[in-house]
C-alpha cells in the first residue's frame, strides 16, 4: 500500500556557546551544483536542495558561524542515498532560491518522488496585516527593516512545496525565532516580547494540516543552539548522527525522518541538559514514508509515538503496562492495542483509546493542536434597544440572556448557535402619545458566524477582534394591548439578521470576557403587515473554549 502525502518542516537554530573561533569557509558568490547518486529508478527519486547562510547584505543580521558547514554536511549525507542534490552556498538571494526552488519543482516529475529541503540561516518574526505573528527565514538580501517583503515567509515556502508533484516532502529549517541565537528580531518587537507572560506569547501558527508534519529543534520561545566541540547545530548534528548510526527503530532497514527527530531529539535534550526541546506536530496516516538512508527491506515492527512537547512529562501505558515517560516511540505488537497518556498534573488521562498498531501510529494526530479550540462556549446577558417609529411604538427594548456554543472550524472562523430569552411586563408610549401595557415572551433562534480579524497582544492584555454576521428566527410572540386604538395587535414569530463585532479579552487560554456590539434588520409582522425596523444589540459575555 502506497504511503499518504506527507511534509515535514524541522525547525533547528544556533547559538554559539563556547569560546573557540572556528569558522566555516565562505563562499564569495551563490553556486548551485548538483551531485547525482545512482538509485533504481522504480522506487522514484529522490530530490534536495540546500542552502546554508553566513553573511547577509544588511549589517543588522550578525554573521553565522556554522550555518554553511551544516548545509554541507547535510549534502554530503543525503547525496548518499539521494539521486540528486543541489546546493546554494554564499550569496542566497531572494531572487535565488525562489529559482532554485522552482527548478526544484520542474525535476520532481513523480508522485513517488522524494524532496527535501535544508536551510541553514536567521529567523525572524514579523506582523502581518492580519496583526498575526508570522516566522520568516533571513535570505542574503532580507532586510530588517521589511523582513516580510524581502525574506522568505514559511506560508511561502509550503505553498511553492504543495505545489510539487513528489508526494513525500521534508523540509528542514535550521533557524529559529526566540530572539536569541540564529534568530534576529527589530528592537520594537523584542521590546514587546519580552515584556510578554506565558499565556499570553503569540507562538506563530505552525505549518501544519492534513499529511503535514513539523519537527522542531525546540519549543517556540527557547533558543536552539550550536556548539563548536561539535562543529554543528546541536539538533542537526545528532540528527545527521542518526543516520550514520543508522538508527533504524523498527528494524526495516531504512531510517525514516521520524526515527531519525526521535534519535535526535532525546540526544538535544541531554546534551543541552533539557534546555532545548525538540517537539513535533504531525499527521501521518499508516507507515512515515520519508526515507533519509538505505531501503526498506522487510517489514518493520508496528511502532507508537508521541513526539511533540504536548506531552512532556507524561506517562505512556499500552494495555496496562508502563512503557515510560513522553516524548517518544515505542514498539509494539501488532493487532489492537489499549493506550493510556497520563500526565502527573492532570486529573484524567490526556489519552485514553485503542488503536490498530499495523506501522506507525502518532498520538499526536489524536490530540488537538496549534489550530485552536475545538469548541467555544459562552454564558451572556445584554440589552436590544429598537430603531424608528416601528420600534419605539411597537417593539420596546428588553434585556436579554442566553447561552452560545461555537465551533472552531479553523484558525479563524467559528460557527455557532445561540439560545437567547427574555420576558418582560411594561408600559411604552405609542405614537399618539398613549401608555400601553405591553407583554413579552420571546425566544430566539440565532446562527452566527464569526471570524478573527487581529489579535492585540500587550503584557497582561490578549484582546482579539472577531466581525460577526448573524442569520435568526424568533419563535415567541409579543402581544400588544393598545386599548382605545386597534384593540389588539401581535407581532409574530419573525426573521432577522445582522452585523457585529465581538472584543474578548481572555485571562488565560481557556477563559475570557467578551464583549458585543451589532445592528441587526428585523422583519417583524404587526397586524399583518411587515414593517422592517433595526435593532441595537449589547451584550456581555463569559467565555470558556476547550
Amino acid at each position: 500500500m502506497r504511503a499518504t502525502p506527507l511534509m515535514l518542516a524541522v525547525l533547528t537554530s544556533a547559538l554559539s556557546i563556547e569560546a573557540e573561533d572556528v569558522r566555516a569557509e565562505e563562499n564569495p558568490r551563490a553556486t548551485t551544483e548538483a551531485h547525482p547518486v545512482a538509485k533504481e529508478p522504480s522506487q522514484g527519486r529522490r530530490l534536495a536542495l540546500v542552502v546554508g547562510i553566513d553573511t547577509f547584505a544588511d549589517s543588522a543580521w550578525p554573521s553565522l558561524e556554522f550555518a554553511t558547514k551544516d548545509a554541507r554536511d547535510v549534502q554530503r549525507a543525503l547525496e548518499k542515498d539521494f539521486d540528486e542534490v543541489r546546493t546554494i552556498e554564499g550569496v542566497a538571494t531572494k531572487g535565488r532560491v525562489e529559482a532554485a526552488l522552482a527548478e526544484l519543482a520542474e525535476a520532481t516529475t513523480s508522485d513517488l518522488d522524494t524532496v527535501v529541503v535544508y536551510f541553514s540561516t536567521h529567523g525572524t518574526l514579523a506582523y502581518d496585516d492580519r496583526g498575526k505573528l508570522v516566522q520568516v527565514l533571513v535570505l542574503e538580501d532580507t532586510t530588517q527593516a521589511s523582513p516580510l517583503r524581502t525574506g522568505l515567509t514559511y506560508e511561502a515556502l509550503t505553498t511553492t512545496l504543495e505545489g510539487m508533484r513528489a508526494s513525500q516532502k521534508l523540509v528542514i529549517l535550521a533557524a529559529c525565532h526566540s530572539g536569541a541565537g540564529k534568530s534576529k528580531l527589530n528592537a520594537a518587537l523584542a521590546s514587546e516580547l519580552r515584556g510578554l507572560k506565558a499565556p499570553f506569547f503569540p507562538e506563530p501558527s505552525p505549518m501544519s494540516g492534513e499529511g503535514q508534519v513539523i519537527l522542531a529543534a525546540s519549543a517556540f520561545g527557547e533558543t536552539a543552539r550550536e556548539d563548536r566541540r561539535l562543529q554543528n547545530d546541536i539538533y542537526t548534528h545528532f540528527l545527521l548522527e542518526a543516520l550514520d548510526r543508522p538508527f533504524d527503530l523498527d528494524g526495516d532497514g531504512a531510517v525514516t525522518a521520524l526515527e531519525a527527530h526521535d534519535y535526535a531529539r532525546r540526544a538535544t535534550i541531554e546534551f543541552t541538559g533539557g534546555k532545548q526541546r525538540p517537539t513535533l506536530t504531525a499527521e501521518i496516516i499508516g507507515v512515515d514514508p520519508v526515507i533519509l538512508r538505505g531501503k526498506r527491506v522487510r517489514d518493520g515492527r508496528p511502532m507508537i509515538a508521541a513526539l511533540s512537547n504536548a506531552f512532556f512529562g507524561a506517562r505512556l501505558e499500552i494495555d496496562g503496562i508502563d512503557k515510560g515517560v513522553l516524548p517518544g516511540a515505542f514498539i509494539v505488537n501488532s493487532g489492537s492495542r489499549k493506550v493510556r497518556v497520563i500526565h502527573p498534573e492532570s486529573p484524567t488521562p490526556m489519552l485514553d483509546t485503542s488503536v490498530d498498531a499495523d506501522g506507525t501510529v502518532l498520538l499526536d494526530n489524536l490530540m488537538q493542536h496549534d489550530g485552536g479550540p475545538a469548541w467555544i462556549f459562552a454564558a451572556s446577558a445584554g440589552y436590544a434597544s429598537m430603531r424608528g417609529e416601528v420600534g419605539r411604538s411597537h417593539l420596546p427594548g428588553h434585556y436579554l440572556l442566553g447561552v452560545n456554543a461555537r465551533r472552531q472550524l479553523n484558525e479563524r472562523v467559528r460557527v455557532g448557535v445561540t439560545f437567547e430569552g427574555t420576558r418582560m411586563n411594561q408600559q411604552v408610549q405609542i405614537a399618539s402619545g398613549d401608555r400601553q401595557r405591553v407583554d413579552v415572551d420571546q425566544r430566539l433562534s440565532l446562527v452566527s458566524t464569526s471570524g478573527d480579524v487581529a489579535t492585540w497582544v500587550y503584557r497582561d492584555a490578549h484582546l482579539e477582534l472577531s466581525a460577526i454576521l448573524t442569520l435568526g428566527w424568533t419563535f415567541g410572540r409579543r402581544t400588544i394591548d393598545l386599548d382605545g386604538l386597534n384593540n389588539h395587535n401581535q407581532v409574530v414569530s419573525f426573521p432577522f439578521g445582522g452585523l457585529g463585532a465581538e472584543l474578548t479579552l481572555w485571562f488565560s487560554k481557556t477563559f475570557g470576557l467578551s464583549a458585543e456590539g451589532a445592528l441587526r434588520l428585523l422583519m417583524p409582522s404587526i397586524d399583518g403587515h411587515i414593517q422592517p425596523t433595526a435593532s441595537d444589540r449589547y451584550m456581555l459575555s463569559l467565555t470558556a473554549r476547550i
